[in-house]
């Protein structure tokens, strides 16, 4: 897929994805990725010179799972194309504000409480 520079074209939902659990069979490419909630929502956007390495560690990683029945969706950005990832992610983020984005990590995934919670940063006890 060739990359578009305008961000209202990008359809997250319609691009190859994998569930989070299958996260090590991610392609080594360099790409914008999004995480989906099963409730069609855009959790996280971010950017990885390979993504499949970025989703062996990533810092979001337990509070993905935590949420559960995420997916990773992801657009290529194509080496041959004369596009800056960084400038394409904050566009993506500005565009799609995702949930997670600009929050804290809590350190304590046993709380529960909900998304809407997470999204809004730390929760305080």
């Amino acid at each position: 897929m060739s990359i578009k520079t305008d961000v209202r074209e990008i359809d997250p939902f319609s691009l190859p994805a994998l569930p989070l659990e299958d996260r090590l069979h991610l392609p080594d490419v360099c790409a914008i990725y999004f995480a989906l909630s099963k409730q069609q929502e855009i959790l996280y956007i971010g950017r990885a010179q390979r993504l499949g390495r970025r989703w062996h560690t990533h810092h979001r990683l337990t509070q993905l799972e935590y949420i559960g029945r995420v997916k990773i969706a992801w657009l290529v950005i194509e080496p041959h194309v004369l596009i800056d990832p960084i400038w394409l992610e904050e566009e993506c983020i500005q565009h799609f504000c995702p949930l997670l984005n600009g929050t804290e990590i809590p350190l304590n995934m046993g709380n529960s409480y909900s998304l809407e919670e997470q999204s809004r940063g730390p929760v305080t006890l």
